[in-house]
């Protein structure tokens, strides 16, 4: 098992064995003619989609922080590296995870990952702390906030105020989905 705050040196040794396989298999692919093709472009297919679904299975939900426009905010596409650290972020989004139902409390928390506003570590420090919540029966909700940049933004200042003001009125609003007390 792998123990919370590792889970970032876990994909990253992961995504090197990958490039290993995947150049391992190119040169396997190069001798190979016709068929041989084929089946060498169908195992790395499934390779890649074996070593990449934890990746997308990190939350159980992920939902855009705001409904239609963004307050305060430029297109511009945000940028992450292999290891879940975000930057450039101008879609704000909150990750879902809930804990068993037979272990949850009621009770929620939000959180926003650290970065010194100008990443957002989401892997270490946001979605490993999210599960180790769901453990002791706790709701975590994982905010991928927008970081303060002209690049980004019209008005630096407040964007990230305004992403966790609106993190806290979607999770009260959706309290009774998630079976939470909105006030705990």
């Amino acid at each position: 098992a792998i123990k919370p705050g590792q889970l970032s040196i876990y994909l990253f040794e992961k995504i090197v064995l990958i490039q290993r396989k995947l150049r391992l298999l190119a040169i396997a692919n190069y001798a190979c003619s016709g068929i041989c093709k084929n089946v060498m472009k169908k195992i790395t297919s499934l390779l890649l989609l074996l070593y990449f679904t934890p990746l997308l299975m990190m939350s159980q939900t992920v939902i855009p922080l705001y409904k239609g426009d963004i307050p305060n905010s430029k297109p511009v596409k945000d940028e992450a590296n292999g290891i879940l650290i975000i930057s450039k972020i101008s879609k704000p989004t909150l990750s879902v995870f809930l804990p068993p139902r037979e272990k949850a409390t009621g009770t929620a928390v939000i959180i926003y990952p650290g970065g010194g506003y100008w990443i957002v570590a989401a892997g270490h420090e946001g979605t490993d702390i999210a599960k180790r919540f769901n453990e002791m029966g706790v709701a975590a909700f994982v905010v991928k906030y927008r970081i303060p940049s002209s690049e980004t933004m019209i008005n630096p200042e407040i964007g990230p105020l305004q992403d966790a003001q609106q993190a806290i009125k979607t999770v009260r609003e959706a309290a009774k989905e998630y079976n939470i007390d909105p006030n705990e």
